[in-house]
C-alpha cells in the first residue's frame, strides 16, 4: 500500500511517499507556491505518487475534530465554518483536499489535526485575560501546534512508566508542553505559534506594547509587522543571519553566545513553568527536526539547579519519528479501514 502524506504550510507544501509500514519515505520533497486552485493542481502533478491513501496534516481545527477523520462533504463544510479563526491556513487545506479528490479520485484522505491534542487544555492555561465576548467571538485562546509530536512523545515516555512529562519539539518554531497522565497542562505557544519560545525566525514571547510602538513610530502596517515578527526575528534577529538550532548549538562561535544564552534561558523558564504545573517531572522527551540540538539542550537543562534538586533524576528520551511518519500512521489506520470497507 502506498501512502502519500501532505503537510501544507503558509508558503510551501511538504510531501512524503511511503510504501507499506511508514518507516522511511521512498520519496519526499517541498513544493513552493501551491496556494490557489491552479498552483495546487500543478503542485500535486509534481508529486511522484499513485497513492492508495492520503494523509493530510491540518494545523487548526482540533476543537472541532478531536481525532483523525476521513475527508468528506460534511468534514469540509465543518472546516469552512472554522476558516475565520484560521484564514491563512484552512482555506489552503480545503483547496488541497478538493484538488486531491480530483487528482486522485476515490483515494481516501485522512485529516489529522495538530491542535486536537490540546482540545482539553485547562481553562486557566487556555484563556487570555481579555473580554469574554471578544474571546468567544474570535476564538482567542491558547493552542499547541505540535500536537502529533507531543502525543507520540507522551506515549514514548508512558511506556517507560513516566506520568509527568516535559515534551520539547524542536522545530524551526519550537514548542514545549507539560503533559500529566496524557493531558497537556501547559504549552508555550499561544493563539498562534509565534507566542512562546523564540524560533529560528520568530520572536517568541513579546510585550504587545512593542507592536503598538512599532506601528506608531515606524508607521508599520499589519503585513510589515507580521514579516518582522515571523521572518526577521528569533535566531535571525539575535545573530544577524539565517541559522538553524543545530547550527547554533553545534559550534562554539563566541559571536553567537548571546543567542545560545537567550534560548537556554527561555527554555529553562518554560521548564520551570512545566514543573509548577505538574508538581514535578519524571521524563523529558525531545523530538523535531533539530533533535540533535534538543539533546544538547536537555543535557544542559539537567545540570541546572531546578533539575538537580529533584528527588529523582529526569529520564531523557529521543523521539525518532517524524511528523510525516505520524501522519502516515494515521492515514494507514483510518484510510486502510475505509479501503477494507469498500472491498468487503
Amino acid at each position: 500500500m502506498q501512502i502519500l502524506t501532505l503537510l501544507p504550510g503558509l508558503k510551501t507544501l511538504r510531501y512524503a511517499v511511503f510504501s507499506g509500514r511508514p518507516t522511511r519515505p521512498q520519496k519526499s520533497g517541498i513544493i513552493g507556491d501551491y496556494r490557489g486552485a491552479l498552483p495546487c493542481r500543478m503542485a500535486l502533478d509534481k508529486i511522484p505518487a499513485t497513492p492508495d491513501v492520503i494523509g493530510v496534516r491540518v494545523r487548526f481545527g482540533g476543537t472541532e475534530f478531536r481525532g483523525s477523520v476521513v475527508a468528506d462533504g460534511d468534514v469540509l463544510q465543518r472546516l469552512e465554518t472554522l476558516t475565520p479563526a484560521a484564514p491563512l491556513h484552512l482555506p489552503a487545506v480545503i483547496e488541497l483536499v478538493n484538488q486531491c479528490a480530483t487528482r486522485f479520485p476515490g483515494v481516501p484522505q485522512v485529516l489529522t489535526f495538530d491542535t486536537a491534542f490540546f482540545a482539553d487544555l485547562p481553562a486557566r492555561e487556555r484563556l487570555y485575560a481579555l473580554d469574554d465576548k471578544l474571546i468567544r467571538a474570535h476564538g482567542l485562546q491558547r493552542f499547541g501546534y505540535c500536537g502529533l509530536m507531543h502525543a507520540a512523545a507522551w506515549q514514548r515516555a508512558a511506556q517507560k512508566g513516566a506520568s509527568r512529562v516535559i515534551s520539547l519539539c524542536l522545530e524551526p518554531r519550537p514548542e514545549l508542553t507539560a503533559i500529566q497522565n496524557g493531558r497537556p497542562l501547559y504549552v508555550t505557544s499561544g493563539a498562534t505559534p509565534v507566542e512562546g519560545l523564540p524560533g529560528q525566525t520568530t520572536c517568541g514571547d513579546l510585550d504587545p506594547g512593542l507592536v503598538v510602538l512599532l506601528a506608531e513610530e515606524l508607521g508599520w502596517g499589519a503585513e510589515r509587522l507580521n514579516t518582522f515578527l515571523t521572518r526577521e526575528s528569533g535566531l535571525k534577529g539575535l545573530t544577524g543571519r539565517a541559522m538553524t538550532f543545530d547550527e547554533l548549538f553545534a559550534g562554539r562561535n563566541r559571536a553567537y553566545a548571546l543567542a545560545r544564552d537567550v534560548i537556554r534561558y527561555r527554555l529553562l523558564l518554560a521548564c520551570g513553568m512545566s514543573l509548577a504545573a505538574m508538581g514535578g517531572v519524571d521524563a523529558m522527551v525531545i523530538s523535531g527536526r533539530h533533535v540533535a540540538a534538543g539533546q544538547a539542550l536537555a543535557r544542559w537543562l539537567k545540570r541546572q539547579a531546578v533539575f538537580q534538586r529533584l528527588k529523582k533524576p529526569v529520564a531523557v528520551f529521543r523521539l525518532r519519528a517524524t511528523v510525516e511518519q505520524l501522519v502516515a500512521e494515521q492515514a494507514l489506520l483510518f484510510g486502510g479501514e475505509r479501503l477494507r470497507e469498500a472491498a468487503a
